[in-house]
C-alpha cells in the first residue's frame, strides 16, 4: 500500500478552491437578491398604478350611476306629470263627449231627427258605409 504524503501546497489549493467557490455563489446568490428586489419593487409600483387607475374608474363608475340615478328620478317625475296629464286629457275627453252627446240629442229633437246608429270619425269606415 502507498501511503499518501501530506502536501501543503495541494490543500492550501483545494482550500483557495473551495473559497473562491463559495464566494462566487454568494456573490452570485446577492445578484440574484439584488434583481428579486429590484423585480418586487416593480411589480409594488405596478400594482400601485393598477390599484390607482381602479380607484379612478369606480370614482368614475360612481359618478355614472349618480347620473344615471338622477335621470332616472327625472324620468320618474317626467313620466308621473305625463300620466296626471293623460288621465286629465281622458276626464276632459268624457266630458266633452258627454256633453256632445247632449248637445246631439238637443239638436235631434229640437230638429226631431230619430237617432240612425252611432256616429264614427273613422274614414274607412265611412267610405265602406254606402249609405
Amino acid at each position: 500500500m502507498r501511503s499518501r504524503v501530506h502536501d501543503p501546497n495541494r490543500t492550501l489549493m483545494r482550500a483557495e478552491g473551495n473559497a473562491l467557490g463559495a464566494f462566487l455563489l454568494v456573490t452570485v446568490a446577492g445578484l440574484l437578491l439584488v434583481r428579486a428586489g429590484e423585480a418586487l419593487r416593480a411589480h409594488r409600483r405596478a400594482v400601485r398604478h393598477e390599484l390607482s387607475r381602479a380607484r379612478e374608474r369606480a370614482i368614475v363608475a360612481e359618478d355614472a350611476a349618480g347620473d344615471l340615478a338622477q335621470k332616472l328620478h327625472e324620468a320618474e317625475v317626467v313620466a308621473a306629470e305625463a300620466l296626471e296629464r293623460s288621465e286629465h286629457a281622458d276626464a276632459l275627453v268624457r266630458a266633452f263627449a258627454g256633453k256632445a252627446q247632449t248637445v246631439e240629442e238637443q239638436v235631434r229633437d229640437e230638429l226631431g231627427v230619430e237617432p240612425t246608429g252611432p256616429v264614427t270619425t273613422d274614414t274607412a269606415a265611412a267610405e265602406d258605409d254606402p249609405a
